[in-house]
């Protein structure tokens, strides 16, 4: 027994496989039919709101596992059938191959399938799935030449994709309009022929019987001697006998099915014109021993595999190449069999996300600016947000009545005589205006403002003493139940309002529309705790500019580094966004970014200065005027190439995160900014949580007369935006104290409220219409210290040599390195550090962060100081 060995059969050696191989057949074909059709699907439900949340990576699909609120945001607003695969599938098919066309791919993989399913041994590649495939790529390239040639279908560029509009673009470039219809008319023509096999000489010589049968009949009857016919009989005619023409086309009726294929025999009498098709798939293919195998690739028509494509057709060569460079050659399809085929790209979706960006900058650059195209644009209307029937004041006669007669009980138990008591109901607060006296002082009575408080169980009150323009005293007390002041309440009634850039604030305490006019304060400063509604109101001063100005009229720049607040703008990328181009996002969230972009617009405003400089313009609203006029057109004028400008309004959404990072190099371009920018229509709206002297400088604020206040924390940061106490007394919730720049008496204003979903409805309006062809972009912050780089090198300190290397080898950018190592004073130390940064040897400033180095070695170094 110890000496038994114990054998188990093994049915892979005896012939016999574990999964038989019809079995497996059908598995596959099973899948290509289910692959197929999620496709088909995604293609179908295709939606232009799934691309704002489109991010291109592939670890997408892995965070439906995780909470990540931006992400589930995404994933509910996604319109697509299948969810974010669909959005995906449908995106890369329909924008980067041929647009709606796309369908023929999941169509042909389903015939494929099919065929895959039926029998593995009479497989044959499909006949009619490269006709399909080929039909699609001329008529999604003849849709391009449309777009391009004659304008048509500009606003729906999914009816080409990037591949047709290469294509097409191409052919319109190269025969023109009409050479283009005949070249694909040709085209298609050809196809058509080619496949079915039908040849033009036998058309030729079909309409050729038929007209001479038509000419014989009618020689006939001329030379037959006429004799009465009956009215009811019809006259014979005689035609004489000849053989049927050769045909080459089989009718629909005659249609061959793949269970004909094998049945079909070619005959050594069958007439030459007719060709069995068997016998054209093996020209196409060779012969049997000549055939691919399944790995091989092989070229039919369009170069496509005779493998079933089961995800996408992928171009070959230099991935890299923008669409505009490639040649038809380059669209050889590969096809992958494996189920693992998406796992194997996984590797390369993080550098994909980066040549994609790479890709749409080089396109771009051949597109028109926006200045140069007429863009037919809707304004939006009211009806896109939330209907409101107006405001219902939730206080009754008998509340007013009670609160008034307890304030005056309360003062008269201190000795304060009122005179008479007035009340001014609103929304969210009434007014309560108290002629005292004439013997009391004001003091007396604003000292009583926790007594009136406790006395009529107010949330909180502010005593407004006295009331600008009036001999009185008022008291601001809550209402128990608050009325909502909408969005679509306010803007109605902004749309009528003449202003260079209308803000809609919300309602007084006296129920008045409170509006402003953003080119006149010239800037806004906004602070409030965390819930008290800043980013509300930021919303709604984009929502009143965007029901009011065409986007060729003002642009934004946006900061929010909180990701989420305002997420919604960054579909309005080629209508309302301004844009640096050494970023790669368009709302930016990094202090990095920011920094770049506030330089972007510090350039922006030097350039407008030097363009006024040249055409005599003092401001904006004179440079845009002479156009109007027609005094200046757009072109070059000494060295400077004018065009009418639009206005910029830079929001901040959080300006103590920025400056908590980057200290200084965010407070300097912030107030140089808002010293200057005025008269070149930059204007900036400023928003931060923590209204300290660290955050809100002197500079800052000395250049920010219009302030708003939401609820603070204490009296010391009311002090420090407004200048007065009672930001603390407010009640939250977009109650708020509005200090215009005209005036230093704050006007108490409830913010209208405008919900996520109202944004999410505004934003897919404005992205629905056509865009410009690009985004408005800003300059870029390197090519102009690419440009100064000549007079920066003559004042290089004779230290910088020596500085850079210890920078280089020590890998820190660091003023304090260079103090030790090289015995230098830290003004000097700083000014080469700035040298430096200058010459892209470190990276910009991270406040208290060494810099980044951006050499990596000596002889990197050599090199650049060679140069220099």
């Amino acid at each position: 027994m110890a000496g038994r060995k114990k054998t188990v059969k093994n049915n892979s050696t005896s012939g016999e496989p574990l999964i038989p191989v019809e079995k497996k057949r059908k598995m596959l074909g099973i899948f290509m039919s289910v692959f197929s059709l999620l496709i088909f699907l995604s293609i179908l439900s295709y939606s232009r709101f799934d691309q704002a949340n489109l991010t291109y990576s592939f670890t997408d699909m892995f965070k439906v596992f995780t909470a990540d609120p931006e992400f589930v945001q995404r994933a509910e607003s996604t319109h697509n059938w299948l969810g974010l695969f669909g959005a995906y599938i449908s995106s890369f098919f329909i924008n980067s191959t041929i647009g709606y066309f796309a369908l023929a791919f999941p169509v042909a993989l389903f015939l494929w399938a099919l065929t895959i399913f039926k029998d593995e041994a009479k497989r044959q590649p499909f006949f009619y799935t490269n006709f399909i495939l080929v039909m699609a790529l001329v008529l999604a390239s003849f849709t391009g030449m449309l777009q391009y040639e004659f304008a048509m279908l500009t606003d729906f560029t999914e009816a080409s994709g990037k591949v047709g509009a290469f294509f097409g673009t191409a052919i319109g470039r190269l025969f023109g309009g009409l050479g283009g219809i005949i070249f694909f008319v040709t085209v298609i023509a050809l196809t058509i022929f080619l496949t079915f096999d039908v040849k033009l000489d036998s058309i030729t010589a079909l309409i050729a019987d038929i007209f001479k049968g038509d000419e014989e009949n009618k020689k006939e009857r001329r030379e037959r001697p006429e004799r009465n016919v009956p009215a009811d009989d019809q006259p014979v005619v005689n035609m004489p006998e000849e053989e049927e023409p050769a045909t080459d086309f089989i009718s629909d009726n005659d249609f061959i099915t793949d269970d004909d294929f094998e049945e079909i025999e070619p005959d050594e009498n069958d007439s030459p014109n007719v060709k069995i098709i068997q016998d054209i798939i093996a020209e196409e293919l060779g012969t049997p021993e000549e055939q691919p195998k399944q790995d091989d690739e092989v070229t039919i028509n369009i170069n496509l595999d005779d493998e079933p494509v089961e995800e996408e057709i992928e171009f070959t060569g230099d991935d890299d190449l923008p669409v505009e460079n490639l040649n038809t050659d380059d669209l050889t399809g590969k096809i992958e069999f494996e189920t693992d085929h998406i796992e194997e790209k996984e590797d390369d979706s993080k550098s994909r996300d980066v040549i994609v960006e790479e890709i749409d900058r080089s396109k771009e650059a051949k597109l028109p600016e926006q200045w140069e195209e007429n863009l037919k644009y809707k304004l939006p209307d009211v009806t896109i947000l939330n209907e409101s029937s107006g405001i219902t004041l939730n206080v009754s006669r008998e509340e007013l009545q009670l609160k008034a007669s307890q304030l005056k009980e309360k003062l008269n138990q201190f000795n304060i005589d009122i005179v008479d008591i007035s009340v001014q109901p609103g929304p969210v607060l009434t007014l309560y205006i108290i002629v005292p006296s004439p013997d009391v002082k004001i003091s007396r009575i604003v000292g009583l403002q926790d007594d009136i408080a406790m006395a009529l169980a107010a949330k909180g009150i502010r005593i407004i003493a006295p009331i600008p323009g009036k001999s009185a005293i008022g008291v601001e007390i809550p209402n128990k139940k608050p009325s909502l002041v909408s969005a679509s309440m306010v803007i109605k009634r902004l749309l009528g309002e003449e202003a260079i850039l209308p803000l809609a604030f919300g309602k007084t305490i006296t129920g008045e529309d409170y509006h402003g006019d953003l080119a006149d304060m010239p800037h806004l400063l906004i602070a409030g705790s965390t819930g008290s509604g800043k980013s509300v109101g930021i919303n709604m001063f984009l929502t009143s500019l965007l029901y009011t100005k065409k986007p060729n009229e003002v642009k934004f720049a946006i900061i929010d580094p909180k990701k989420v607040e305002l997420s919604f703008y960054k579909k309005l990328n080629k209508h309302y966004l301004a844009i640096s181009p050494d970023i790669d996002e368009q709302i930016i969230t990094t202090a990095q970014n920011a920094l770049l972009l506030l330089k972007s617009v510090l350039v922006e405003m030097d350039d407008r200065y030097t363009k006024f400089a040249k055409v005599g313009a003092r401001n904006i609203h004179e440079y845009n005027k002479k156009f109007d006029d027609g005094v200046l057109k757009q072109s070059e004028i000494h060295g400077v190439l004018h065009h009418k400008l639009p206005y910029i309004v830079l929001i901040i959404d959080e300006l103590a995160d920025l400056m908590m990072t980057s200290g200084k190099e965010v407070e300097e371009p912030i107030a140089r900014l808002a010293q200057l920018a005025r008269a070149v229509g930059i204007h900036m709206i400023v928003a931060t949580q923590r209204p300290s002297v660290n955050v809100i400088t002197g500079i800052i604020k000395a250049n920010f007369p219009a302030r708003i206040a939401y609820r603070v924390a204490s009296k010391v940061d009311s002090r420090t935006i407004i200048d007065k106490n009672g930001a603390e007394q407010l009640l939250g919730r977009g109650d708020m104290l509005v200090v215009p720049g005209n005036s230093q008496h704050p006007i108490r204003v409830q913010n209208a409220f405008i919900s996520t979903e109202e944004v999410e409805r505004l934003t897919d309006f404005v992205y629905q219409q056509r865009g410009f062809s690009k985004p408005y972009y800003l300059p870029s912050v390197f090519e102009k210290q690419t440009d100064e780089q000549g007079s920066i090198k003559a004042d290089l300190d004779p230290m910088f040599a020596d500085a850079a290397r210890v920078i280089v080898v020590h890998q820190q950018g660091s003023v304090s390195l260079l103090q030790r190592r090289l015995s230098l004073g830290y003004a000097r130390a700083a000014r080469i550090v700035d040298q430096l940064e200058s010459c892209r040897i470190v990276g910009p400033s991270m406040g208290s962060k060494a810099r980044d180095v951006l050499v990596d070695s000596e002889e990197e170094l050599e090199e650049i100081l060679r140069t220099l």
